[in-house]
Order: C-alpha cells, then structure tokens, then sequence
C-alpha cells in the first residue's frame, strides 16, 4: 500500500496529520531547553509489509516513526518485527525486533517504510525507509536507507544509501517496492521526491513538479549511490503537482507478462486550475523488459485517472487490490481523502479500477465514499486476500471517522467476488474497525501483510499515529470469514510508540 505521505512543509493540523511540518507540534513542546517527552513519535505514521526477512516462512512487519528521538531530536526510526508460530513477537517500539535509526537530527527518518521486496535476488526480503529530510546531498535533499534481509533479518546498519540531489527535494518522502518492472527476475525500487522542482525547456518547468526515481535491483542489489544514478527518473506535468507523493506496486495490470507500477501527484489540476486545483491525478506506467518504463514523462503515461473535483486529493494513496473481480488480472485503489458529497464536506472516497488486457480504463469501477463530513475516507488504502477467497479485498482507511469514537478513525473492508465491489457508502463495508480514542487517527496508515502467523491467511496492519500521544500499531489476523468488525482495542496484537 501506499498512503502517500504528507508533505513535510505545511505546519500540522491536529497534531501533525495534514501537510507537512512534520515537528512543528514536537519542537513547541521545548521551552528553556527542556527535555522533549516520549510523546509524538509518530509511530505507526507509515507502515508495511517487511516480506519475510529472515526466511522462516513467517512474513513480517515494519513501523515508521519518523518524529523518534533516537540519535537526535526527530532523527526518526523504524522497526522492524517478526512473525512466527505465535504471531507478532513484541509488544511495541521497545520490544522490536530490529530497530533502525535515523542518521541525524531533523531528518524524519521513517517518513516511509517499504519492504516484502528481495532487490538483490538472495531469496530474502528486503526493506528501506525514507529520510526526506536527510542533508547528506543539501539540505532537506532526503536520502534512502535499503537493509538487505538475511538469516537474522536485516543489519540495524544500512546495507546501502541512496542520497537525493536538491535541496528541498524531500527524496524519501515516499518509498514502494515497483516489483520486477525490467523482466530481469529481480525486484526494483521506486522512490518519490515530490518537492523536486524542473526546469525542461519546452516542457516542464517550475517548483514542486515531483520526479519519481526507479533503481533497479541486481544479483548485487542496488548500485545508485544517488538518485542522480537511477536508471530511470519519471517526472510529473507542472508546478505544484507534487508527482510521486504516493507509489504503488500493482502487478500486472494490463496482463502482458510485465509488472506495473502506479505514482500519484495529488496536487495536479486536470483542468483548469480555478475548477479542478489539487483535484490529483494518478498515472500507471507500464513495465518494459530491458526498459523498466518507456516513459518519462507523467504526461506521457500509458494511463492518467484524473481527480473529480478542485481540492479532492485524488491520489492521497494508492494501492494494488489483488484480483477484485477474478478475472485473472489485479485491480487498483485511489484514494482521495477530501472528496465531498453533497452538503457534506471531506466525507473522502476510494475508487476501483479494474485490470484488463487494455490496462486501466479511465471509468471508474467502484466508488466507495465515507459517511459523514470530516471523514477523509481515503486517507489509506491497501488491498489483499484477507478472506482466501481468491479474490482481492479493499481496505480503506478513514483517519478522523466517527464510526466508533468522535474523530476516532476507522478502517472499512470490501470484499471481492465475482462481480467485484459494488459502490456505496463506507457503512455498507464487510468489515468496519473502529477508532477509540478521539484524535488518535487510527486508519491514518493500513497495510495487509500477509501471513505473519502461520495459519495460512493474510493479516492486517492499521497505524494510529497519535495513540496515546507516541503513536500506534494494531494487527487483525485474517481467518477465513476475514476480518470481524472491533475496536482498535481488540486488535491482535497492539505495537505501542515510545523511543526511550
């Protein structure tokens, strides 16, 4: 999944959820040189399947904390945890099994969390996190940190980094697994910098225009020492497009024996700016042996979903489905979290898009939309198997609904079959999981993870990053009636923030 993460520029509203200043609510926190609380980690503000690191035959997880002090104020981290017979071993940050930190203060490592992808070929999984405000190029350049899995899982030392270039690229802000979008049997990684500013002459120019930046993996893994070297670099349409702030892996969606991959600029206006600004957009480029993508251009892509209407944030998230319908072809997921409904404002919606020899068409196969004002359904999108049905399911994150707790949050299911998924309104989901505690944006973060333990079905991930002030995880393992409908509280398993 990908829920795109918040640029880091705007001051936070609501502790920290919306835009981007991503400690602006941390440093108020110091007066006369006191020191911070534990508080406002941000644990469980990204999160994702590991794969299975250490090859046991269990997947795994990781959680991003981006607001951590660990090697410094907001140096940020991330943890890893296991699988195994019993389940998720650990009960929080704490109890982790690795834990990796940012390399200085201020650089928001764990902004974005990847994994459940093998870039050099050993069988193992591998992960990587993003540090979008890293200063290793320029200041705010970000950097990428990629730890190879290994018989005891990944080295709390980096494997290999990638710098950004510019400052204020913010390269890192988004990381994805692209799968083997080069037919070469190796799994590649996309990384987003949406703040990278273009100058093309004659075609694009201006701040924010985004660039998404593709190194692919070898029997070596990832050689770019810099997103100078990537081995290919697609770059969005205008100025204040944000291109790349959200990344998914896909499949094959135009079932050419390739796999694809889906980037999102959801500040793009597909029309005209005074009706259709921060509308968003969504492209999907199609893998090419050799190539990776013949494009470069967002422009140029091979399909473009554009958002409905000015200030929908089209593309907040995005995710593959799995094979919603069972036609043998993977589905798509776009979030758009302040999509409105008549007299309701930012109720937020998720919509489907069917696979097909043909690709993406640009209709719209479902459209799912929350429940009240204020919702931001959308905010997180995932998709998986939780049933073992053999059909995809949906999971749609809502950060501030009230479906359990006034602004609580919650996360809704859809189930696939073979008419796929019918559109309505989020209370009409299988599966509702509910927030309990106002404020915590339970559903901010979603992912489904596979089988973490051992009973054969996927399990579920649901970050919640300003629980109880440090920040959440809570695991729901499938069965095969799915997931039941709980509160947070119920969960699993609950991974709890705090890095001290």
């Amino acid at each position: 999944m990908s829920r795109g993460p918040f640029i880091l520029l705007v001051v936070l509203v609501s502790v920290g959820v919306l835009g981007c200043g991503l400690g602006e609510e941390k440093k108020a926190a110091r007066k006369g040189g006191s020191e911070i609380p534990l508080f406002e980690d941000h644990f469980g503000h990204a999160v994702a399947a590991a794969g299975d690191v250490n090859k046991d035959g269990f997947m795994d997880v990781i959680v991003g904390a981006w607001g951590a002090d660990t090697t410094g104020e907001d140096a940020g981290a991330a943890y890893i945890f296991l699988g195994g017979p019993q389940g998720i071993k650990g009960r929080g940050a704490k109890e982790a099994a690795i834990a990796l930190k940012g390399e200085a203060a201020i650089n928001y490592f764990g902004s974005s969390v990847g994994g459940n992808c093998d870039l050099n070929g050993d069988g193992f999984a591998d992960v990587f996190v993003g540090a979008p405000l890293n200063g290793r190029a320029a200041k705010d350049a970000g950097a990428v940190y990629i730890y190879y899995g290994g018989p005891q899982g990944p080295s709390p030392t980096p494997s290999h980094v990638i710098a950004g270039i510019g400052e204020g690229d913010q390269f890192g802000l988004e990381v994805a697994c692209g799968g083997d979008l080069n037919k070469d049997g190796v799994d590649d990684l996309a990384v987003g910098a949406p703040l990278v500013d273009l100058n093309i002459p004659g075609d694009v120019s201006g701040p924010d225009t985004g660039a998404v930046y593709l190194f692919f993996g070898s029997k070596n893994g990832i050689k770019a020492a810099s997103a100078k070297e990537a081995d290919r670099t697609i770059h969005g349409i205008g100025a204040g497009d944000w291109f790349g702030n959200a990344i998914a892996r896909v499949g094959d969606v135009n079932k050419d024996g390739v796999e694809d991959l889906l980037v999102a600029a959801y500040r793009n206006a597909p029309g005209p700016p005074q009706l259709f600004r921060n509308a968003g957009a969504a492209y999907v480029f199609f893998g090419v042996p050799k190539e990776g993508v013949k494009q470069e251009r967002a422009s140029k892509a091979d399909a473009i979903l554009p958002g409905a209407a000015r200030w929908d944030q089209f593309g907040v998230s995005l995710a593959g489905a799995g094979d919603v319908n069972g036609d043998g072809i993977p589905d798509i997921i776009v979030g758009a979290d302040e999509n409105d409904r008549p007299g309701k404002i930012n109720t937020g919606a998720a919509y489907v898009y069917y696979g097909s020899r043909r690709g993406i068409g640009g209709l719209v196969d479902a459209y799912l939309y929350g429940d009240a004002g204020g919702d931001y359904l959308g905010t997180s999108v995932a998709g998986g198997d939780l049933n073992k049905d053999g059909f995809g399911d949906v999971v749609i994150g809502a950060r501030e609904s009230g479906a359990g707790v006034e602004k609580g949050g919650a996360v809704f299911i859809f189930h696939g079959g073979k008419e796929g998924i019918e559109g309505g309104p989020a209370a009409s989901a299988k599966t509702i999981l509910t927030g309990t505690e106002t404020g915590s944006h339970f559903g901010f973060s979603v992912a489904v993870l596979g089988d973490v333990n051992g009973d054969g079905h996927a399990d579920l991930i649901v970050g919640a990053p300003v629980h109880e002030k440090a920040g959440a995880a809570f695991v729901f393992y499938g069965s095969k009636d799915g997931i039941k409908s709980r509160k947070a509280t119920e969960a699993d398993v609950i991974l709890l923030g705090g890095s001290k």
